[in-house]
């Protein structure tokens, strides 16, 4: 994976263009995610740690500090956060505390997320998140409230609309509700991954796997209509997504609000 960046200029996107810490082959950086007041970049790499190292056989988290308006160097977020197994999917709260997933402390390879708060200036030992956050299954992909008033993940606990759905949990005096499938108008039979809200609070945006059901009528393609369909959002591939994101208010149970 690389990490790619456009700007919004006038109203209009820009061209595509790499990130400019990112584009080695093999250092599958990924996973970027802005600190809530825009002076840090966290994001998922296997890159040396040091200059002249090999490069990771997991992913680690590393963050990049804006100084005087101008971005420094990727640094290494330490083997506090990080470990020998896959630490990523960083997510950060405006306090500092750091939400990610890992696969850490399980002979079985569960996934999980896990949260290091931020005191002192120092990431304190990271912890899982509990039930009803941890279903012994795949949860995963968390994106935390600048409040920490609600954590957003996927997860392919049973019950769900498809083989892996997005639910939204909320934090009320240090306890964590019961996770809460956010319904078929967002889950479908396939993936739906990665939740993110906007900045600003307005936009929930997520990553789609489900396919355009025009590709699927069973008609044989030639080799340029293969080649747009490949092209084309509804490929199977993963297709980004935005809604309103009052769904998640409109979520809360009556008693927490």
């Amino acid at each position: 994976m690389y990490i790619i960046h456009l700007q919004k200029v006038n109203g209009y996107w820009s061209k595509p263009e790499m990130a400019f810490f990112s584009g080695v082959t093999g250092y599958d950086d990924g996973y970027p995610f802005f600190s809530p007041d825009g002076e840090r970049l966290y994001f998922t790499s296997k890159r040396p740690i040091e200059d002249d190292g090999e490069i990771r056989e997991e992913g680690d988290i590393w963050v990049i500090e804006k100084s005087n308006g101008a971005w420094g160097l990727p640094c290494w977020l330490g083997s506090t956060i990080n470990s020998e197994m896959y630490e990523g999917v960083p997510s950060v709260s405006s306090n500092g505390n750091l939400y990610f997933n890992s696969n850490r402390g399980s002979e079985t390879g569960d996934w999980g997320i896990f949260v290091s708060r931020f005191s002192n200036g120092k990431y304190t030992k990271p912890e899982k998140l509990p039930p009803p956050i941890d279903s012994e299954t795949f949860d995963g992909h968390p994106f935390i409230a600048p409040d920490e008033s609600f954590l957003l993940f996927d997860s392919n606990r049973q019950g769900g609309y498809g083989d892996v759905d997005i639910y939204v949990s909320f934090h009320n005096n240090g306890v964590w509700s019961e996770a809460i499938n956010l319904g078929d108008k967002i889950n479908t039979p396939s993936h739906e991954v990665a939740p993110y809200v906007s900045p600003d609070g307005k936009y929930l945006f997520f990553t789609t796997f489900k396919l355009n059901p025009e590709n699927y009528t069973g008609k044989r393609f030639d080799y340029k209509g293969l080649k747009k369909m490949l092209a084309s959002p509804g490929n199977g591939r993963g297709d980004i997504y935005w809604v309103d994101a009052k769904i998640i208010k409109e979520l809360k149970p009556k008693e927490l609000k």
